[in-house]
Formats: C-alpha cells, sequence, structure tokens
C-alpha cells in the first residue's frame, strides 16, 4: 500500500517512536523556510542552514537549531532535507565538499524535494544507496501557499516500508 506524505506526516505513535526525529533543512527560501516551521510546530526538534545566515537568523527565536555549516547540520540529524533553487545547487549541497554525502551517517533519511530531472533524481538515489543511506526524492507541489498550510506538500508516494522508517513523512 502507498500513502502520501502528507498522510503519514504527525504520526508518531503508528510508527511506536519513542522520540520525536532531529530534521534538518537546507533550502529556507519561500517553501523550506514554511515547511520547516510547520514541521517545528508538530513538536520536531528542527535544525537548519543557510548559505546566508542573516535570512534564517528568526528562526532561532522559533527554536531552530542553527548551523554554520551543512555538515554540523547533516550531522546533527536522523532526516536531511533540501529544497534548494536549481540542479546546479542540488549537486552542490550533495557531491560539494562538505555536503550531504560527505556529511551523512549510515541509515540516515535524505529527502530532496527540489524540482529537478528524473537523471538527478536517480543519481542522487544511486551514490545515497551505495553509502548506507535512505534515499527519497519528493518534489513538492501548490507553491508558497501550499508551503505555508500543509506540513509536508509533496508529489511523492511512498511504499509503507519507507514511511516505516521516516515518520516525519
Amino acid at each position: 500500500m502507498s500513502v502520501f506524505l502528507s498522510q503519514v506526516l504527525g504520526k508518531k505513535e503508528e510508527f511506536h517512536m519513542t522520540e520525536m526525529l532531529k530534521i534538518g533543512f537546507v533550502g529556507t527560501g519561500i517553501m523550506g523556510k514554511s515547511m520547516l516551521c510547520n514541521l517545528g510546530k508538530k513538536g520536531y526538534e528542527m535544525h537548519a542552514y543557510a548559505r546566508h545566515p542573516e535570512k534564517i537568523a528568526d528562526l532561532e527565536s522559533e527554536g531552530v537549531a542553527l548551523h554554520e555549516t551543512l555538515a554540523d547540520c547533516v550531522k546533527a540529524v536522523d532526516v536531511m532535507i533540501s529544497i534548494v533553487g536549481f540542479p546546479k545547487d542540488v549537486e552542490a549541497v550533495y557531491f560539494g565538499e562538505g555536503g550531504i554525502f560527505n556529511s551523512a551517517h549510515h541509515g540516515q533519511y535524505i529527502i530532496d524535494m527540489t524540482t529537478t530531472s528524473p537523471t538527478l533524481a536517480k543519481k542522487l538515489c544511486k551514490k545515497g544507496t551505495a553509502i548506507g543511506l535512505h534515499v527519497l526524492d519528493a518534489p513538492v507541489t501548490g507553491g508558497d501557499t501550499g508551503a505555508k498550510t500543509q506540513p509536508f506538500p509533496s508529489l511523492s508516494v511512498v511504499k509503507r516500508g519507507f514511511s516505516g522508517h521516516a515518520p516525519c513523512l
């Protein structure tokens, strides 16, 4: 059975969790920032990294842990979510020095919500799986309005097995 990501979000009792997951975000623009705040309201411990820290300074008062480097953010969380501007940004965030693939730990969940190409999504999945990560391509829908009103406005449909391991979905 498949479920939409938004249907699974917030159902921690269904997954027998003993504590809330730590979720990190890179890409805190209009959509990312709204989703990050919505997940924080659900009780998740939120972490964020931005290339321009001044753009997310206000999140600290919302209880978001801000990190000076992407690597520090990735190392601090169970689930890392990216929603950056363009495919070249995705490449830099994942494959660059101090990027997600160089900083993630075995078994970590990595979710790219950037709208890119199937070729890039497959490249991320291949590399992530090879180093022991769980990788999901989950482009978003609904624009900035959807991001502000829905906790996780994604087009992706995932198998129950993946969502059972990443209850924040």
